[in-house]
């Protein structure tokens, strides 16, 4: 007897191979998000300088970092607290720290250096609070000529100059104290100095390794410069981003969820729930929802970042953030808008203990820059920046005022 055979159940695996499709189909929006956003992030302009090794864009440095590896040189991001620092070896890179070192951390930094390691930094030091470091090495750093894409010549036999003969420079303050290894009439551009058993290399020049710098053969005397310290300090090389509010997370889900593949990990999980669910009961009827046009705050910033820039109009944007910046700064010191800069300086001074001239530089080349109706794009991004570190500070002062009933 020959029996009949029964048609096998199809219904349950229609939903699998949907959700497999789905799940591919997924992964291929995120992919594509990435790479579409970081190719728009390459045509848009900047919205302040960010000289961090996970910044791709022209004021990054990741350049630098990938071009350290390429060399064979064993390099890594640092994104621990400065007191783990002892358990390694080497050169830590710190560059243009969003945030100002405080002296426990400062006192571990130096610490490490002491026992034979390196510290390479590079900053504008404008503010008197930006040299607590380099202070406490003897060393200053005092306003001179600005120097704007300037070419420097390298002199000397040292194996930091080994086939540099020049390097392309912007700054505008200059070193007091230490060894200079790089001058120009004004003074010193970049200081070396001894710490115990280790050295720390101290620079006014934050830009030097820049990404955009990476398309001008002038410049590559800069990369060439940076490697060659890499070479004559020894050890590991530590790019640190801890300075920049970088951190490692402690549970590895947390971190995982932050990157690309969490994207994936939330949406998968959500299909298969979707299945599931489908699985044991029909959905409700179909409803049309109305779509409402929503507006994204980066799109209109950068829109109108890009405007003004087309504009020519950097002077509009440093008198619409000085003025902010004023304004906070005065409301923190408690005096009145319409007293002179001579009052605020002495009002700063006193509240904050910093050296007078440090604001008084400020407020002289933000109004200077005003009244001359000319401001290039990296003076502009200077005192943007030195605007938001007042800000930083006026908002603790603020705070201070308030804890004490005032």
């Amino acid at each position: 007897m020959i029996s009949e055979a029964k048609p096998a159940k199809a219904g349950g695996h229609h939903v699998w191979w949907q959700l497999a499709l789905l799940i591919a189909v997924t992964m291929l929006a995120v992919y594509v998000g990435i790479s579409f956003n970081k190719a728009i992030e390459k045509n848009l302009p900047e919205s302040r300088s960010f000289p961090s090794t996970l910044n791709r864009r022209a004021t990054g440095y990741s350049g630098l970092a990938e071009l350290t590896k390429k060399i064979g040189q064993s390099s890594r991001v640092w994104l621990l607290p400065y007191r783990r620092l002892k358990e390694t070896r080497g050169t830590l890179v710190m560059i243009q720290p969003d945030q100002t070192l405080a002296s426990f951390e400062v006192d571990q930094v130096l610490d490490w250096v002491h026992s034979g390691n390196t510290l390479i930094y590079l900053d504008h030091f404008i503010f008197g609070f930006e040299r607590r470091l380099i202070k406490r090495l003897g060393l200053d750093a005092g306003i001179a000529r600005r120097l704007d894409e300037t070419v420097v010549a390298v002199k000397g036999s040292r194996p930091e100059f080994s086939h540099v003969s020049s390097i392309v420079v912007t700054a505008e303050n200059r070193l007091e104290g230490g060894t200079p290894l790089i001058s120009d009439e004004e003074g010193a551009l970049l200081c070396e100095t001894k710490h115990g058993s280790g050295r720390v290399l101290i620079g006014v020049m934050p830009s030097l390794c820049a990404n955009r710098r990476l398309k001008s053969q002038p410049d590559w005397g800069n990369f060439q410069l940076m490697i060659n310290l890499f070479r004559t300090t020894g050890g590991e090389v530590l790019f640190d981003e801890f300075c920049h509010g970088y951190s490692r997370a402690s549970n590895v889900f947390v971190y995982l969820a932050k990157g690309p593949l969490g994207a994936l990990s939330v949406q998968a999980l959500l299909l298969t729930l979707t299945a599931v669910v489908s699985l044991s009961q029909r959905f409700g009827s179909t409803a049309v929802l109305p779509v409402k046009r929503r507006i994204s705050n980066l799109e209109f910033i950068d829109g109108l970042t890009n405007t003004y820039r087309r504009a020519r109009a950097n002077s509009l944007v440093l008198e619409v953030i000085s003025h902010a910046s004023r304004s906070k700064l005065l409301r923190a010191l408690g005096i009145s808008p319409h007293e002179p800069n001579e009052k605020i300086v002495a009002a700063w001074s006193q509240a904050t203990g910093a050296a007078p001239k440090d604001i008084e530089d400020f407020l002289t080349r933000s109004q200077s820059a005003l009244e001359s109706g000319r401001l290039p794009d990296e003076e502009l991004v200077a005192l943007v920046a030195s605007c938001d570190k007042i800000t930083e500070r006026s908002r603790d002062l603020l705070v201070a005022r308030k804890g004490l009933g005032g």
